[in-house]
């Protein structure tokens, strides 16, 4: 039975239409608490909440790359450690079994060592051993890929014979060289490489 007000009009396609507008209210918000929202519309994230994201889903994916979706360097965000990714908690990853490559923007790179500032000359600095990365402009917008494997040694294996896409534009460049994949004392630890790609 239809409820009537005072004027005789049914309030029930008023209720409804509330009830409609609060339940996807409710669904947009847990859709962003999951990071559903970001991916589904492409909406640019913050870098590290991206690669956090996306690190935990490759390390139950070994030797499979895991796009990342669009991100933003800007004034108030341009830089990414491995320390600020392995940080959080659930990554599971030390920050030496992390490793940030410029990727295709490696010819817009500054190479420099641990400890250095860089001159910002070019649009970016990275650390040479692949623990920071920062962005030397205003604002950008990229994507990435996530690459983990089960040691740095099967990693680097995986790329060299499978991938030699990465290898060549994001590995061979010289003084740039991850810490993971590079030194004795984390061949047999899980590495993760993640490699800034242009955003379409």
């Amino acid at each position: 039975m239809m409820r009537m007000n005072s004027k005789g009009q049914a309030f029930s396609t008023f209720q409804l239409l509330i009830s409609a507008i609060i339940a996807l209210a409710i669904l947009v918000i847990l859709l962003s608490v999951l990071g559903i929202i970001p991916n589904l519309f492409n909406i640019s994230q913050n870098p590290v909440d991206a690669m956090v994201d996306k690190i935990k889903d490759a390390r139950n994916k070994p030797a499979v790359p895991v796009q990342g979706g669009k991100v933003n360097f800007t004034k108030d965000n341009r830089t990414v450690t491995t320390e600020s990714i392995a940080s959080v908690s659930g990554v599971g990853l030390e920050k030496e079994q992390i490793c940030l490559s410029p990727g295709q923007f490696m010819g817009q790179a500054e190479i420099i060592s641990k400890g250095q500032d860089g001159s910002k000359e070019k649009q970016w600095t990275v650390v040479e051993d692949g623990s920071r990365i920062t962005y030397n402009k205003d604002n950008v917008q990229t994507t990435f890929t996530v690459i983990c494997h089960s040691s740095a040694t099967r990693l680097k294996t995986y790329i060299e014979e499978d991938l030699p896409e990465i290898k060549v534009e994001w590995m061979d460049s010289g003084s740039f060289k991850c810490k993971c994949l590079d030194n004795e004392q984390f061949k047999e630890q899980p590495c993760c490489l993640i490699v800034l790609k242009y955003s379409s």
